[in-house]
């Protein structure tokens, strides 16, 4: 049960356990050092957590007066003579006015990339730098409320773990422009656009796709296959609760997206998008709708659209049913292991044990990939990672495998393992990576 505490500073620590879990909060003593609503974070390579952004009041649309553009940290840190204060961000400033919920990802530099309204930039947080990138295509906004998704694409030793971010959906409509001349029906964007985070690749630019049809507020889900799983999202409108023209109860979003893609990044460019086979759901899910992969390799979606309670009178009511999405490797025969330990640490070998399909044979590939599931609120992906792990299977019942290096790689904190063979998973164990001792 949630006290009666001002949520926009509050931290809230989740302790899961093998029969009960539970939240806790310390507000009078643990606390963020400003209101956020609507920020975002990420996980660093030291283990502490980034978090920037939102404003201070909950809007429509950010404004000057209410915008929050600054950083901090989880624990926090003195540094760049901020003793735990707040960080000033040029950047969360030239982004407004669609710039909550910025898409923060950690790089394998250490450096985190963050997209907020059409502007992009690189953020070298222990040097207080930003570093602006390109901007995002053809006008097209990527965050609240005219929020895409973006994920960074798997790190593999194939691409010599270099980072690669994807962006899809989003919308082009004016962010400057009052509520009254904002609608439900002001078309979503089919954009996508991707970039490597090197020299070469910034100096390229990014390189445009479109999806089958536009998304808004779409969730981007690694799958354990090296592909990744596109669902939900609006044809049409923004986020939010009621404020825009033409809406459906208070749903500021209409036509919504039921069948849902797959993006294949090793593909060619006109042939990454793929949904062949794939069955449509009945079931709108615009705002306030999430996806995560599980451990078992299927993907959970949930959330609907901001109707108060279930109704037979609104075009989008409430939604409580949740779906699982069987993507085609769990119809095949799987691989299996054992032996996982509760914790790992950096650059250590582990030795599983393994029992491979009755379809394996001399030819066949294997790999091994260690996921952050993350989570997933208004289209932003908060952890996701895939990294590809090193491994070596002995005897054909043992295969030892290698965590990553450093934190750069796999930021310290929870992942899944998954074995994967001929492209077909095992279901996943948890761990957790821990930094080594000194």
């Amino acid at each position: 049960m949630f006290r009666n505490t001002d949520g926009r500073q509050s931290i809230r620590f989740y302790t899961p356990g093998q029969k009960s879990h539970s939240f806790k909060e310390w507000s009078h003593r643990i606390h963020l050092t400003v209101r956020r609503w609507y920020p975002g974070m990420a996980r660093l390579d030291d283990g502490s957590v980034l978090i920037g952004g939102g404003c201070k009041y909950n809007t429509l649309m950010n404004n000057k007066t209410n915008n929050q553009p600054s950083w901090e940290f989880y624990p926090p840190k003195n540094i760049n003579g901020h003793r735990g204060t707040p960080i000033h961000s040029p950047f969360l400033v030239d982004s407004l006015n669609a710039n909550l919920f910025p898409h923060l990802i950690s790089l394998t530099n250490g450096n985190v990339f963050v997209a907020a309204q059409k502007l992009t930039m690189i953020y070298n947080w222990r040097k207080n730098k930003e570093t602006r990138l390109p901007s995002i295509p053809n006008g097209v906004s990527v965050t609240y409320p005219l929020a895409g998704t973006a994920i960074m694409l798997p790190l593999t030793k194939a691409n010599k773990y270099t980072p690669e971010i994807l962006i899809c959906g989003g919308s082009a409509i004016n962010d400057t422009l009052p509520p009254s001349k904002i609608s439900s029906e002001d078309p979503a964007s089919k954009q996508c656009v991707r970039m490597k985070m090197t020299k070469a690749g910034i100096k390229k630019g990014w390189v445009i796709e479109q999806m089958p049809e536009a998304r808004l507020m779409p969730d981007a889900v690694h799958l354990p296959d090296g592909t990744i799983f596109i669902v939900n999202g609006a044809q049409s409108g923004v986020q939010g609760i009621g404020g825009y023209k033409d809406r459906f109860g208070t749903s500021d979003a209409d036509n919504p997206v039921y069948t849902p893609v797959l993006y294949n990044p090793n593909a060619p460019i006109k042939f990454r998008f793929n949904r062949k086979g794939f069955v449509s759901s009945t079931i709108a899910r615009m705002y306030h709708s999430s996806a995560s992969l599980t451990a078992n390799g299927t993907i959970m979606i949930a959330g609907s659209n901001p109707n108060i309670d279930i109704t037979t009178t609104t075009k989008y009511p409430t939604e409580y049913r949740v779906e699982f999405f069987y993507p085609p490797y769990m119809f095949k025969r799987r691989p299996s292991y054992s032996n996982l330990p509760a914790h790992v640490h950096f650059n250590k070998n582990y030795i599983l044990d393994v029992q491979l399909p009755s379809t394996y044979t001399n030819h066949s590939r294997y790999n091994v990939q260690l996921m952050d599931l993350g989570l997933h609120t208004h289209a932003v992906g908060m952890h996701l990672r895939s990294v590809e792990l090193d491994a070596k299977l002995i005897n054909n019942n043992q295969l030892v495998i290698t965590m990553p290096k450093n934190g750069k790689i796999y930021p310290p904190g929870p992942g899944f393992i998954f074995f994967v063979v001929d492209g077909v998973p095992s279901k996943a164990e948890k761990t957790i990576v821990v930094k080594n001792k000194p």
